[in-house]
């Protein structure tokens, strides 16, 4: 049996996730600082192979870095996705292909430093991981 390996990904968030933060914090949260919502998109690494135009050349082997996109979910298609019962059970079950797959989250998003400063994040950890193994698969 081989054994798991871990393979090393990059992260991106790209400047449409803040924008659509802003927009959404400053005229539909405002100061509610409930959880919303994300989505990312984690796509597994792959190797392509470069042939040079050179007919003599020898083709070379490209890796491309599996990734890790989160992109902000809209209103309206975050209240088509899910009710926040069974958001959970769903979470683990939206694989969209073999190269991709999706995962949902949650964004703590505080108003100030101080109630960002506050969280116990031990327990946010821990009241997480109670919702997580929850699920029953």
């Amino acid at each position: 049996m081989v054994p798991l390996s871990f393979e090393p990904f990059q992260t991106t968030i790209s400047p449409l996730f803040w924008s659509d933060l802003v927009e959404y914090k400053l005229y539909e949260a405002k100061l509610d600082s409930s959880r919303v919502l994300v989505r990312g998109q984690y796509d597994c690494g792959r190797s392509r192979i470069i042939h040079s135009k050179d007919s003599n050349a020898q083709p070379r082997v490209m890796a491309l870095q599996s990734r890790f996109q989160i992109e902000f979910i809209k209103k309206e298609e975050r209240n088509l996705l899910f009710s926040k019962d069974d958001l959970l059970n769903n979470v683990y079950h939206k694989a969209q292909n073999e190269k991709s797959n999706h995962v949902y989250g949650y964004l703590y998003n505080t108003n100030t430093i101080e109630e960002f400063k506050a969280i116990d994040r031990n327990k946010l950890l821990r009241q997480v991981s109670q919702e997580v193994s929850s699920i029953s698969i």
